[in-house]
């Protein structure tokens, strides 16, 4: 309980209680009295404490990029994708959904406490005829586990790097990439300094257009028919899903996140797909090209990305865009550039085959009688009495318009084409047609000649390495003799530094580069030092 009075007290003038009440604390005096008192290392050891706390606080002044090393992805602390916009909604209402609905074959389940692509598949690759299904092998992304065989030589993985960061830089700001426009991400370092200022970039670059003559290195050569552009980022996101690759890998070289440029690209073609299944609609010309590639791109980025939620929004364009293959396939036959013209080519075929190969890794229902009737066709353009295979007919092969068959070498593509397929097909290696199609093959190794035309084919090297590798890889005699030959030649005609903006690129000097353009060429040599793990070889009944 307070008292209710207040005691006075009456300080008297002079006494010592009004001096005290008077006095007021000074801080610079008792800092000063304080200095004075203290000893000299005292005085020392806050100084220097001060210092070291100062010099703590600024920032780092190191600007060195890291470096470009294949990385070891710790697939726990992995970023979310980003998912694209487009199809958030589909997320959004098939995570609300208690089961998720399927047409003809069951969804695979999603286990979060396990959810993590490296237990895919770890099954070693050591010896020939006991691998998974295409779509699946060891790659240095984080989508496809394991690494490469022991026995087929590990893959020349500078090489895959150096080309993949060319076509990133290449890649259009849509996500795309041109057969022309790619000349328009060229960046260069000029020779003649000061005097160029005026034709620099806004960004402090140069380009092609802005250099306009002025010196330095020139830009990418190569260009090639836009006709072909939706086909071309198709090809191009299947160099990166090669290597496994996804939207949500982080691997950063040269300031460029790889991820990122898996997602551009899958964006791009999920925004230009129609709700029939076409990308950008149905087109005059070799359509079909376009569209399989872009279907085969989606699907085999599906594939990397199955059992786990990011690959939710790609289900459904993949699953049209396969769904649209089929209902466009030739009667018991196969495709050729129009949908169901009623003419059918290995070429395009070929494309289809590896199309629908990745969507049967990916569980998507595709009806028996698809396969029968592929290896029909192919049986009617076979030779068999040297297994030869022809472009639309026995004997006939593929020349462009402005080519004499009697000035140029003719390689043997279709034939690895029609290897390949028979493999996939039927599992195993023991048809004639295929032991004939392999000598084909063999009779003709990669070389690099300038000085006659066909003989340096990028393409017929693609199929061939993938045939040869399904026929005998990693460890036969047969895949051996190929591979140390096709290595040798890739390796050592690869755009270096020395080269400016295309170096990792591939100069456009085989037949399709015309139309194909740089970006075709330096694509499919990447997809070819992926065979090591692109493509798991099939379980074969040898």
């Amino acid at each position: 309980m307070q008292p209710d009075y207040i005691q006075e007290i009456e300080v008297c003038d002079g006494s010592l209680a009004q001096r005290a009440l008077e006095q007021r604390f000074d801080p610079n005096l008792w800092l000063q009295e304080q200095l004075h008192n203290a000893p000299w290392w005292a005085i020392s050891l806050t100084f220097h404490i001060f210092l070291i706390l100062i010099l703590a606080s600024l920032p780092s002044a190191s600007t060195v990029p890291p470096p470009c090393e294949i990385p070891i992805i710790d697939m726990k602390d992995e970023e979310p994708p980003k998912e694209i916009e487009r199809v958030k909604e589909v997320l959004e209402r098939e995570i609300q959904k208690e089961e998720i609905e399927t047409k003809e074959t069951t969804e695979p389940v999603i286990d979060e406490k396990t959810d993590n692509p490296n237990d895919i598949d770890k099954s070693p690759i050591t010896d020939k005829g006991n691998y998974d299904v295409i779509g699946i092998g060891g790659g240095y992304g984080d989508g496809r586990p394991g690494g490469p065989g022991s026995n087929g030589g590990k893959p020349p993985e500078p090489a895959v790097i150096s080309g993949l960061v060319w076509l990133a830089k290449h890649q259009n700001p849509d996500g795309s990439w041109g057969a022309k426009t790619f000349q328009n991400q060229c960046k260069l370092v000029p020779c003649r300094g000061a005097s160029l200022a005026k034709h620099q970039n806004p960004d402090g670059s140069w380009s092609a257009k802005s250099l306009d003559g002025q010196g330095g290195h020139p830009a990418c050569t190569g260009t090639g028919d836009e006709g072909f552009n939706i086909g071309l980022t198709g090809l191009a996101m299947l160099a990166f899903t090669g290597a496994g690759y996804t939207p949500s890998s982080r691997y950063t070289c040269e300031n460029i996140r790889f991820g990122d440029v898996v997602r551009k690209a899958a964006q791009y073609l999920v925004n230009v797909q129609l709700s029939d299944g076409t990308f950008g609609g149905v087109k005059d010309g070799k359509f079909m090209y376009n569209q399989s590639l872009a279907t085969y791109a989606l699907t085999d980025l599906y594939g990397l990305l199955m059992n786990r939620p990011a690959s939710i929004p790609y289900r459904e364009p993949v699953e049209r865009a396969i769904k649209y293959l089929l209902s466009v396939q030739n009667p018991d036959k196969a495709w050729r550039y129009q949908p169901k013209d009623g003419q059918n080519d290995t070429s395009v075929t070929g494309w289809m085959v590896m199309a629908l190969k990745a969507a049967e890794h990916a569980k998507i229902h595709l009806p028996p009688e698809t396969f029968n009737s592929i290896k029909s066709f192919y049986d009617d353009v076979t030779d068999p009495t040297y297994g030869k295979v022809g472009y639309t007919s026995r004997g006939s092969i593929a020349i462009t318009k402005d080519e004499d068959p009697r000035n140029i070498v003719i390689q043997p593509s279709l034939t690895a084409i029609g290897v390949m397929v028979r493999i996939f097909i039927d599992g195993k290696t023991t048809d004639p047609l295929i032991k004939l199609g392999v000598q084909q093959v063999l009779a003709a190794l990669p070389t690099w000649d300038t000085t006659r035309r066909g003989i340096i084919d990028y393409y017929y090297w693609f199929y061939a390495s993938y045939c040869l590798n399904q026929y005998d890889g990693p460890a036969g005699p047969v895949w051996k003799q190929w591979n140390d030959k096709m290595r040798d030649v890739l390796l050592k005609s690869q755009r270096t530094e020395n080269d400016g903006c295309a170096n990792g690129s591939w100069d456009p000097l085989d037949r399709w580069s015309n139309e194909g353009s740089r970006v075709y060429c330096t694509a499919t040599n990447i997809l070819t030092l992926e065979v090591y793990y692109r493509l798991g070889i099939v379980k074969l009944n040898r």
